[in-house]
């Protein structure tokens, strides 16, 4: 049986394409096989010592948020005023600009709704030495829009 040159062409490109096709599926299960599977690396894809679900985490105890010294805490504002925000004010309006901090800017404060130590150097940071913040500021960076969980 004699083979035309078309087919012989056709039989080697074949024979080619095989022999790749061949070549990469070893490849394929040789980098298979050391990789680890999904589910060996557990929810978290960190390794074999890692937690395989969030019960599996372990536990660590809250820590207390610390206030500060009643001495440290001195409200400049007056009475039922909310702004400019001054150290040592609480509430609604305190906690977004915590969270507008946080969320813009990744800035940690202490998240609690009372301007202190960490709020003021933050703010100081931020909108410079001498800057406040005023109702205007408040707006402009749209801090209303966070959504506080302590003061609903």
């Amino acid at each position: 049986m004699q083979l035309s040159d078309n087919q012989r062409k056709g039989l080697i490109v074949t024979g080619i394409v095989l022999a790749l096709g061949l070549v990469a599926l070893g490849i394929y299960k040789l980098v298979k096989k050391n990789t680890n599977k999904p589910e060996e690396l557990g929810e978290f894809g960190l390794g074999e010592n890692t937690p395989k679900t969030k019960e599996d985490l372990p536990k660590s105890p809250a820590r207390p948020v610390e206030p500060l010294p009643d001495e440290e805490v001195n409200f400049t504002g007056q009475p039922g005023q909310t702004f400019p925000l001054n150290f040592g004010q609480k509430g609604k309006e305190v906690e977004q600009l915590q969270l507008w901090l946080f969320r813009t800017h990744g800035i940690q404060t202490f998240r609690n709704g009372i301007f202190d130590n960490h709020t003021l150097t933050a703010v100081k940071k931020v909108f410079g030495e001498d800057a406040e913040v005023t109702e205007g500021i408040f707006k402009k960076h749209r801090m209303s829009d966070y959504k506080t969980y302590q003061y609903k």
